[in-house]
């Protein structure tokens, strides 16, 4: 079924972006990557973006989907987890196929340019780029949950002795993964392969690490023969360990967003830019009107932030100060950006699009 799109041409006021309503059923749920994707009461309603549109195909009801939990869009592929199954579509396309994996239990994807998508099922961990056949990933063992990291290309997975990720765009490092001794309860994770440090919630408390030498080593890091054995445990791998320690300063956690570079994390009290440098951390406490409800990704250097009802975008654009409310969007509940477009799911159940903070 083909759902209408109606556009409201807002004012630009004090600089903020136009913003395009998406025509859609009541929805309770929103996905994004390239594209993007809302649960409704007629089904899942998805639609592609360009350079150009918010909607530039769709939006469309995707067949033969029903009972939808999890939705990763990577690459220009769709895929999502309904009822013990895996079906992936193309975004705004009514025309579905079925993935099989034996007992699903969850997506994942990284996101940005050759984007991977990983599922979690009863034989392990299972990961392919858009359309191409799924690899079972026997360095990945068989985690009781996969985590995608907030920087863009890291899947990680949760093992008896903490946090494994694994970043997927290092041709041979992804085979390797960097062990996060001890976190057991994994909420956000941003890594940094070029610099060599990650910043990680457990449960609510920030760490920070770095890690050194090389992670371009082969071979299978779990000592156990049978790599999918419930009971494997890990090889010491010194090079690809995270040493963390507690950030002073920040209290509980509750949100982790990348903004470029950097690292943004929601605490009680606001959202703090991390750094660390000289041997000590760099923490900068970012100016509110209020204290943020909720803290999401941005398409590149900037983020948003739900602060008294209002969602608000701040960051920079082409080296000018973002610092303006987001028009035509109350009460938001999630937030999906690409590089082209930003859209933002509201508690009333509906989806607002506009243009994102472009490079």
């Amino acid at each position: 079924m083909r759902l209408v799109t109606v556009l409201w041409l807002l004012a630009a006021c004090g600089g903020g972006p136009t913003s395009e309503h998406v025509a859609i059923d009541k929805a309770d749920a929103l996905w994004g990557g390239d594209a993007f994707c809302a649960r409704t009461g007629l089904g899942l309603a998805c639609w592609s973006s360009s350079e150009s549109a918010a909607v530039a195909r769709g939006p469309t009801i995707v067949t033969g989907l029903y009972n939808v939990t999890q939705v990763v869009i990577a690459a220009g592929e769709g895929c999502a987890l309904h009822d013990g199954d895996v079906t992936c579509f193309s975004p705004g396309a009514a025309e579905s196929r079925g993935r099989t994996f034996d007992e699903p239990t969850q997506l994942v994807a990284t996101r940005g340019y050759q984007s991977t998508i990983c599922v979690l099922h009863a034989s392990g961990v299972s990961c392919w780029a858009a359309r191409e056949k799924p690899e079972l990933r026997q360095e990945m063992g068989r985690p009781t949950r996969l985590l995608a990291g907030a920087s863009s290309a890291t899947i990680c997975g949760v093992y008896p002795d903490g946090t494994r990720c694994f970043p997927q765009d290092l041709r041979d490092g992804a085979r390797v993964g960097v062990l996060l001794r001890d976190v057991k309860d994994p909420r956000g994770v941003f890594l940094n392969t070029v610099g060599g440090n990650v910043w990680v919630i457990d449960g609510a408390k920030l760490l920070y690490g770095e890690f050194q030498g090389t992670l371009q080593v082969t071979g299978n890091p779990f000592a156990s023969s049978d790599p999918l054995a419930v009971d494997a445990t890990f090889r010491p791998l010194t090079s690809a360990t995270a040493g963390l320690r507690p950030v002073d300063g920040v209290g509980p956690v509750r949100a982790l967003a990348p903004m470029s570079a950097w690292a943004l994390a929601l605490d009680d009290r606001d959202v703090v830019q991390l750094d660390f440098h000289g041997g000590a951390f760099d923490l900068k406490r970012l100016p509110h009107d209020a204290v943020p409800s909720a803290l999401f990704c941005g398409a590149y250097q900037d983020y948003f932030t739900s602060e008294g009802g209002a969602l608000w975008q701040r960051g920079w654009n082409k080296g000018k100060r973002i610092d303006r409310t987001v028009k035509g969007a109350a009460d938001v509940i999630d937030v999906e950006a690409n590089l082209y477009f930003t859209c933002a799911l509201e508690r009333a159940g509906g989806v607002t699009c506009f243009e994102s903070s472009r490079m």
